[in-house]
C-alpha cells in the first residue's frame, strides 16, 4: 500500500511542516557553492521557523525530514539543524500573489509561488524531488532544479501499468492528469475526465494494495484506474472536493468529500458507504453534525486507530468503535491540519496551521522540535 500526498500549489494551497519554539535557538547561514547559479546562502536554525501552515512531511532514506509550507519554502531537518530553501535561494522563483495562507481570511500576504513547496519524494537512486512554483524539481545537492517534461504518454495497461506503480507520481498543473518519473525522464498523462470549465486539477492520489490508482479532483469527483478500466468511483450526488484518499490496514479506502455536506465516505467490498451517516445513526447523541466533513488528511497509527485532520475543526481519532474529537491545544491556528505523516518508527507527525509540527506522546501533543 502506498499513500501518496501531493502538493498542488498551482491550485490554491499547499504546505509542509513546521515547528516553533520559545526556547533559545541558534541561527546560522550555510554557504553552498553552486556551479549553476551564484553561491546560495541558506538559513539554518536549531528550531523550525515556519509561520504558515504545514502541508507536507517526508522522511528520506537517510532519516532526514523534509518539511514543506504554504509560503515559507522548504526545510530539511537532519536531526540537529533545520536548513531552509526559499524562492531564488535553493527553490525556483515563481509568481507573487496575495492570499490568506491560513484560517484568517483577513490575514492576506504576498507570497511567491516558489515558496509554496512540498510534495517531496525520493527515487530509487536516493534523489530528492519536490514541487515548487508549479514545477517538478530535483535536488542536485545544492538546490532544487526544475526538470523538463519529456513527452505525453497514454494510460499504461497490463504489465506496463504494474511497472508504473513503482514510479514517482506528481500532480500535473495544466490539466486533470499526472506526471510520472520512470527513473530517466518525466512524462505526463492526461486522464479522460470531462472538464468543460478547464479549471479542474488532481487534489489527491492513492495507490492501493490491489494495484489500483485512486485520485480525487477539485471539481469532478473521485476516480479509480486498475490498469484496464478508468471509472468514476462516486456518483454525482456523492462527489465533492477530494483532498485526501487513504487505504487502511484492512483494505478499506477512505474518501472524504470536502464540500456540500457530503461527509466521510469509504469504499469496501465493491460498495461506497457514508461513514458520517452510519455513525450518526449508531450514536444519535453525537452532536458534531459535521463529523469528519472537511477532512484534509488521514493516517493510521501503530494501534490501528485512524486519524483525520481537518481545515479548522481539529483532529478526529477513530478506534474502530467510537470517534474522539480533539484539539492539539486551544490555539485556533492549530485546529487546521493539512498533513498527518507516519515516520519509519511508526509515530505520527501532525503538520498544523500556524507552521508547527506536533508528535503525540501518550495523551499529550508535543512540538516536534521539543520531542
Amino acid at each position: 500500500m502506498k499513500h501518496l500526498v501531493f502538493s498542488f500549489y498551482f491550485l490554491a494551497s499547499a504546505s509542509i511542516i513546521a515547528c516553533k519554539s520559545a526556547s533559545s535557538k541558534t541561527e546560522n547561514q550555510a554557504v553552498v557553492s553552486n556551479n549553476e547559479a551564484s553561491d546560495a546562502i541558506f538559513k539554518t536554525d536549531s528550531t523550525l521557523q515556519f509561520s504558515v501552515m504545514v502541508t507536507s512531511i517526508f522522511e528520506d532514506s537517510k532519516g532526514s525530514f523534509w518539511l514543506g509550507s504554504h509560503g515559507d519554502g522548504l526545510c530539511m531537518y537532519d536531526g540537529e539543524i533545520y536548513t531552509y530553501f526559499t524562492a531564488g535561494n535553493g527553490l525556483p522563483m515563481g509568481v507573487d500573489r496575495e492570499f490568506a495562507p491560513g484560517l484568517d481570511w483577513d490575514d492576506r500576504r504576498v507570497i511567491n509561488s516558489g515558496n509554496q513547496a512540498g510534495g517531496v519524494q525520493e527515487d530509487k537512486d536516493g534523489n530528492i524531488w519536490c514541487e515548487s512554483a508549479g514545477k517538478i524539481c530535483k535536488f542536485n545537492g545544492k538546490q532544487f532544479v526544475p526538470v523538463p517534461i519529456a513527452s505525453e504518454m497514454q494510460l499504461p495497461k497490463g504489465v506496463e501499468w504494474v511497472a508504473c506503480l513503482d514510479y514517482l507520481w506528481f500532480g500535473w498543473p495544466d490539466c486533470v492528469g499526472a506526471v510520472l518519473y520512470n527513473g530517466e525522464t518525466l512524462n505526463y498523462i492526461k486522464f479522460p475526465v470531462d472538464d468543460p470549465r478547464g479549471f479542474d486539477r488532481i487534489s489527491s492520489m492513492c495507490k492501493d494494495s490491489k494495484g489500483n490508482l485512486w485520485f480525487g479532483t477539485m471539481d469532478n469527483g473521485t476516480f479509480k484506474y486498475d490498469g484496464s478500466s478508468f471509472e468514476a468511483a462516486l456518483s454525482e450526488t456523492q462527489a465533492a472536493i477530494s483532498r485526501s484518499i487513504f487505504e487502511d490496514a484492512s483494505g478499506r479506502i477512505w474518501l472524504p468529500q470536502n464540500s456540500q455536506g457530503k461527509g466521510m465516505l469509504y469504499y469496501e467490498n465493491g460498495e461506497i458507504h457514508n461513514f458520517t451517516k452510519e455513525y450518526m445513526t449508531q450514536f444519535p447523541e453525537t452532536k458534531e453534525e459535521n463529523l469528519l466533513r472537511g477532512a484534509q488528511t488521514i493516517e493510521q497509527d501503530a494501534n490501528g486507530d485512524i486519524w483525520f485532520g481537518t481545515f479548522g475543526d481539529g483532529l478526529y481519532r477513530y478506534d474502530g468503535n467510537s470517534v474522539t474529537h480533539m484539539m492539539p491545544n486551544r490555539d485556533e491556528s492549530l485546529s487546521l491540519s493539512k498533513i498527518i505523516y507516519k515516520d519509519s518508527s511508526g509515530r505520527l507527525l501532525f503538520g498544523l496551521g500556524e507552521g508547527s509540527v506536533y508528535v503525540l506522546r501518550g495523551d499529550l501533543f508535543v512540538r516536534f522540535d521539543e520531542y
